[in-house]
């Protein structure tokens, strides 16, 4: 018996074919390529077609669809993080908190640590509890693809303004810190730390034992103090944005779920920032990473900032490159971390 088998599937010549036949058409492309692909295919939308994309910043796609798309067309964005009541604007100001200072600060960490030529397994300052779960986090993100970074940092509006805040917090805690001027970097750490410990919202409250046992090098029992200035300015910059972390939590992902509950414990744990504090001030062996980790959150400030997607790639390929023997563990371990947590 002989069976004819159809799967219906028609392969048609170009994108416009496309968008001529179709109710609904889903742009996924990278989002600087957003425009040039909805001006060439959206002016032959079919009326009353639906028209959606599904990345990670609607910013740019609406801006597209609004410019090339015909007045009989339904516009209408997805995304997996966020229900119909999302307005894209909204969108795209969660995004930025959740996910893009959130990327830069494990980002910048990386450049630091490439420029001073050291891994950060080996050197005690980073080890122990908080920092094994920077060094994951960090080793996770080079194990992706830049152009899923530089989407949602440079093309997202609200993430370059919070780029731009965090680089601003960071630059005036370290202005202090080389100055050694106590007074005033504690009441900038306090404000910020009150902003904190006052939320109302459920805590994540992370384990230090747990954290503890995610070394890749040098035994937590060897850890050294550390300034964690990449922390201090994520709650300073939060502080002075008016933004409220727990708010976004309904939309968070591990990334940021574990950049907040670091911070949080940082905060929360009256000894180890007190440390923190006196070590940012007064500890001259962190010197040099402080500096390096300024000089690289400035690096991705002003690349972002200007917009400049093959420099982005560029720096972010470096950096990966110098940790690739070790992201493939990193990513292992990062994994098993956040299902732990």
């Amino acid at each position: 018996m002989n069976l004819t088998i159809s799967s219906e599937v028609y392969i048609l010549d170009d994108g416009i074919a496309v968008s001529r036949r179709s109710d609904l058409i889903f742009y996924l492309v990278p989002v600087e390529d957003v425009e040039r692909v909805v001006a060439q295919y959206g002016p032959s939308t079919r009326k009353d077609a639906i028209v959606s994309s599904g990345t990670s910043v609607m910013t740019p796609n609406i801006e597209a669809f609004e410019k090339y798309l015909p007045d009989d067309v339904n516009i209408i964005n997805w995304h997996w993080l966020f229900g119909p009541s999302i307005e894209p604007q909204e969108h795209d100001k969660i995004t930025a908190d959740t996910q893009a200072v959130t990327h830069v600060g494990f980002e910048a960490m990386g450049t630091a640590w490439k420029n001073m030529g050291g891994f950060p397994w080996e050197n005690p300052t980073y080890v122990g509890g908080v920092d094994n779960v920077k060094v994951l986090m960090c080793l996770r993100i080079y194990g992706g693809k830049p152009h899923v970074y530089s989407g949602l940092a440079i093309h997202n509006p609200f993430a370059r303004e919070q780029i731009t805040q965090y680089a601003k917090s960071e630059s005036d805690l370290f202005g202090l810190m080389i100055q050694e001027d106590e007074q005033q970097f504690r009441e900038k750490i306090n404000r910020a730390r009150e902003s904190i410990v006052s939320c109302d919202n459920s805590h994540i409250l992370l384990d230090d034992r747990i954290m503890g046992e995610f070394s890749i090098g040098i035994p937590s029992e060897q850890r050294t103090p550390n300034s964690h200035l990449s922390l201090l300015s994520m709650a300073n910059a939060w502080y002075q944005a008016g933004v409220s972390p727990y708010d976004n939590m309904i939309c968070q992902t591990p990334l940021f779920r574990l950049r907040l509950g670091i911070v949080e414990y940082l905060f929360r744990c009256s000894e180890l920032l007190e440390e923190t504090i006196q070590t940012a001030l007064y500890n001259k062996r962190m010197r040099r990473d402080d500096l390096e980790f300024h000089t690289a959150v400035r690096e991705w400030s002003t690349i972002i900032g200007n917009r400049n997607v093959s420099g982005y790639h560029r720096q972010f390929e470096a950096t990966k490159e110098f940790f690739a023997d070790r992201i493939p563990e990193g990513m292992r371990k990062s994994n098993e971390l956040i299902q732990r947590l």
